[in-house]
């Protein structure tokens, strides 16, 4: 496991409780100021919200590889249905914070 910083700092460690979130790209104005990290609770669960994503699990493999592949198919199906291939359709960076 190891830390890395993108605009946020990521730390992604094995079977620890992992509270995710992402947003739809262009969704938020370029230079907003990010809350305190919020306390979690116990248990997967995920929340699909109009323009992000929250999903609260505890990871058994690489998290940026999951979030790879989720984001990939989820933006590949979600850009043929609206149809708005060719565009950016999830933000790079995640927001993620360890319970």
């Amino acid at each position: 496991m190891k830390i890395y910083r993108r605009r946020l700092p990521h730390y992604h460690p094995l079977k620890q409780p992992l509270f995710i979130t992402w947003r739809l790209a262009g969704s938020l104005p370029p230079h907003r100021a990010f809350p305190p990290t919020p306390k979690l609770s116990s248990g997967k669960a995920f929340v699909v919200m109009s323009n992000h994503v929250h999903m609260l699990l505890t990871p058994h493999v690489a998290v940026p590889k999951l979030l790879g592949s989720l984001k990939s198919i989820t933006a590949k199906r979600a850009t043929q249905i609206l149809d708005l291939t060719g565009r950016p359709f999830w933000q790079e960076e995640s927001y993620d914070h360890v319970g």
